[in-house]
């Protein structure tokens, strides 16, 4: 629990000053959490017995980033977006239908998970550097899914029976429901704290919350075909980066395609 907590604290503070600093300070922690992301699942679908080309995951990695940087316009483009929404509706319609596919040939396995990290990463650094509001926005992301994950988390301890999922067996109905309840009520006291509309804000935290337990639950039935508990070891008491990174990848791009078509 102390390695855990040690290493919570480390993120957090990297994590903060990236988001604060952003420019090329978060597109290259960005591309270095993405490449890890890539190295963890090349090592999780090769043990499985289903190896990868990894150059071709580290490159789509490191040059989707840094494109929103050299070539931010083309993430305004509609077809980027269509390409995003589609690339998360198919991991949410795998856990729909509780199958994974695509990981048995190397050639499709590396072209899904590509396909993920291009059209999940670069929103990060889309929302922090290429909105009006940029630290607000990154805060109203991240914070609801750090709640969503703690009240998920003990709420399902403490009066979860009701299992969610056989992908995730301690994953509980009631605690993902305390999860986007604690959300909701998190946005509702920012929302009024700030002066921002409600219900547009409240309608986010619905959004956040479950976008982060499906990207959580996506993760863990990749490690489930894969047979292994965490994606790796890099972060003592946390397993690996995919591991921390999971909640993250569905919200972004979701959050940044609202923004844009002014919802927000």
């Amino acid at each position: 629990m102390r390695q855990r907590i040690i290493t919570g604290l480390l993120l957090i503070g990297i994590g903060g000053l990236v988001i604060w600093q952003g420019g090329w300070i978060l597109q290259i922690w960005l591309g270095i959490v993405s490449v890890m992301i890539a190295h963890e699942v090349s090592n999780m679908l090769t043990t499985a017995g289903h190896p990868i080309y990894r150059p071709i995951l580290y490159l789509a990695s490191i040059l989707s980033v840094a494109s929103t940087s050299f070539f931010p316009e083309i993430w305004t483009q509609s077809y980027m977006h269509i390409m995003a929404i589609i690339v998360v509706g198919l991991c949410i319609l795998e856990l729909y239908l509780r199958r994974i596919v695509l990981l048995k040939s190397p050639v499709l396995a590396t072209l899904r998970m590509a396909a993920l990290l291009t059209f999940t990463v670069p929103y990060i650094a889309l929302v922090r550097d290429h909105t009006d509001q940029g630290i607000l926005f990154m805060a109203l992301c991240v914070i609801p899914i750090w709640v969503t994950d703690i009240a998920a988390l003990y709420g399902g301890k403490a009066i979860g029976k009701t299992p969610l999922s056989s992908i995730s067996p301690k994953k509980t109905v009631e605690g993902t429901l305390i999860g986007i309840l604690s959300a909701l009520i998190f946005m509702l006291a920012t929302a009024q704290w700030l002066g921002l509309p409600l219900l547009p804000y409240l309608g986010l935290a619905i959004l956040v919350s479950t976008g982060s337990q499906l990207g959580d639950l996506h993760e863990s039935a990749i490690k489930r075909f894969c047979s292994v508990k965490d994606s790796g070891n890099a972060l003592p008491g946390h397993g690996g980066f995919y591991d921390r990174a999971d909640s993250t990848l569905y919200v972004f791009p979701c959050f940044f395609i609202i923004w844009q078509l002014g919802l927000l």
